[in-house]
């Protein structure tokens, strides 16, 4: 589950206009394989055409191979470029494609998190999250416009978290004076609107002493404590990586 430059050369080379990664693997050389179709949603090198249950039609269109994911949410279904949701503790939780709060009055993604404490639960995190491949772990940023003002006091909390597949190690990207506050794998957000990069290779191996994985899990938590509702909005998200031929 890894594209190159030599890969995507080819493709363009042998004018290869679709890509189909199907729900069942085929056996070529003693070996299964199979696409993992989130290796393709989200690249704008790769234009989802047609989807039904596990199988999906991609268009190929070469347009910037240092782009590994982006998600400007200029579509119908959040979950299109591949997001999963989930969370934990009681509560209500929901995420739409909204309007007129993205980066220049774009669509953008609206998630909403409100803790229904009791007396053994007292927080509630709502979250997506999606598998990211990387060309090149070596020089990897991470962008996305963010605005994260409403209803948070007190702990309530937003945070990206960037994971191996393991889930045993993780860095943490945070809102102020919140969950994470005095973890030590954390970077904190100046402020609470704005547009952000990250260098992320330099950030995990500064915090492990090891190379960025080529597989990451990336996550956008939203925390909430008090029983007033958060309200995050969140815009081009993006992911780039020179790639490696």
């Amino acid at each position: 589950n890894k594209l190159n430059a030599t890969t995507n050369n080819l493709m363009e080379r042998f004018n290869i206009t679709n890509v189909y990664a199907g729900s069942r693997g085929i056996t070529w050389t003693g070996w299964t394989h199979k696409w993992n179709p989130r290796l393709f949603l989200g690249n704008p090198n790769f234009k989802l055409e047609k989807n039904f249950g596990n199988a999906y039609l991609f268009q190929f269109n070469y347009t910037d191979p240092n782009i590994v994911f982006l998600d400007d949410f200029e579509h119908m279904l959040w979950y299109e470029a591949g997001w999963r949701t989930g969370y934990s503790g009681n509560g209500l939780g929901n995420i739409i494609i909204t309007t007129n709060f993205g980066r220049n009055d774009s669509k953008c993604l609206r998630m909403t998190s409100r803790v229904m404490p009791t007396v053994l639960e007292w927080k509630y995190v709502y979250f997506i999250s999606r598998e990211i491949f990387l060309q090149n772990n070596l020089d990897v940023t991470f962008s996305f416009h963010l605005n994260a003002t409403e209803g948070f006091d007190g702990e309530d909390t937003f945070a990206v978290l960037i994971s191996n597949v393991y889930r045993n190690q993780s860095m943490v990207i945070t809102t102020p004076n919140g969950f994470y506050d005095g973890y030590a794998h954390a970077k904190t957000f100046d402020e609470s609107e704005g547009l952000f990069s990250f260098d992320l290779s330099m950030f995990w191996h500064q915090t492990f002493n090891s190379s960025l994985p080529n597989t990451l899990i990336l996550e956008l938590v939203n925390y909430d404590f008090d029983g007033v509702e958060n309200v995050v909005y969140i815009d081009d998200i993006k992911i780039s990586s020179k790639p490696i031929a």
